[in-house]
């Protein structure tokens, strides 16, 4: 591929977590995909004008791939890798094999310039860079336009050169025992189409145990406000906001959330969204098609108890809205 900006997009399976359509983006739809069943995870991706390089690999081994990308990046001036736990472990080798900088947790970037926010992720900083640097980037960092209908798949190249089963060089890669499936209340935030957020006003650790149940059970995933995990009541990678992540879903229930404008900012194009909340002028609940002006976690704790109960029925359970 000819020197310029390029993104790197770990593949496990035929499958590519569906945040690193950003990453391409902001590379300008150049990108290598590297792992298992390449091709059919190219076949997914969202972004237009596309120019990819399947690269067909052993299970996930960062410091192999490393190796096996080096000749196809050291001529780029810019790698820009999504922020994905698979990309997070990658990026590190990457950069030690080019010998280039690593910069991290990224919303903005382009040639030259990288923009970041740092933990309690409340500080912006502004990079500028006149050599070659790998670059993470977080996901839900931007907005991404739809394929236009009837577009064609992207053009992807492969040949036998790009397979790369196998490597002459070997890396010192961590040894690995077992993979194991999340549970549906675990589940990549950002990936979700189905969310049940609680907030301050569930008020207790306990509480939000029974809302990690509560999404377990209905197949959603579990997430929070601010104030919530600051408390300790659920880690902060299940943080919806500004200041964490930005979800995409197609239904959203907030429990006990007021929608501070910080939060809102992170909650993008629900279809439908219900809110609980004692306060009927707060912000969630003028947004929510279902609002509910009652105590949340008396609603939380009813709703744990009709599913311990099996009185919701399969089909609510399992539908897919």
């Amino acid at each position: 591929m000819d020197k310029g900006t390029i993104a790197v997009i770990p593949v496990r399976k035929g499958f590519a977590d569906n945040t690193v359509s950003e990453a391409i983006a902001e590379a300008g739809g150049r990108a290598i995909l590297i792992g298992e069943e390449t091709e059919r995870a190219a076949s997914f991706l969202e972004t237009p004008s596309l120019q990819l390089l399947c690269l067909e690999a052993v299970a996930f081994s960062p410091a192999r791939w490393s190796l096996l990308l080096r000749s196809y990046l050291e001529e780029q001036d810019l790698v820009i890798i999504p922020a994905t736990p698979d990309g997070r472990d990658l990026a590190p080798r990457i950069a030690y094999e080019l010998k280039w900088p690593l910069i991290t947790g990224a919303i903005k970037v382009g040639p030259g310039y990288a923009y970041t926010v740092r933990h309690p992720r409340e500080t912006m900083l502004e990079y500028r860079f006149d050599r070659p640097v790998v670059v993470t980037i977080l996901p839900g960092a931007r907005g991404l336009e739809p394929l236009p209908s009837g577009a064609g798949h992207p053009s992807i190249t492969v040949s036998d050169s790009t397979i790369a089963t196998e490597s002459s060089e070997e890396g010192s890669d961590a040894l690995v025992l077992d993979i194991l499936s999340s549970t549906p209340g675990e589940l990549n935030l950002t990936e979700a189409e189905k969310i049940i957020a609680g907030g301050a006003g569930l008020g207790s650790k306990d509480a939000f145990e029974l809302l990690e149940l509560l999404a377990a059970r209905l197949g959603a995933a579990a997430g929070a406000t601010r104030v919530a995990t600051d408390a300790g009541w659920l880690s902060h990678d299940r943080q919806i906001g500004s200041t964490g992540v930005t979800v995409r879903p197609y239904w959203y229930v907030a429990l006990g959330i007021s929608g501070a404008s910080q939060h809102l900012a992170g909650v993008v194009d629900p279809e439908h969204v219900a809110a609980v909340n004692l306060d009927p002028s707060c912000p969630m609940m003028a947004l929510a098609e279902l609002p509910i002006v009652t105590d949340a976690p008396k609603v939380l704790d009813e709703m744990v108890k009709m599913l311990s109960a099996n009185r919701l029925s399969t089909e609510f359970m399992n539908q897919q809205v």
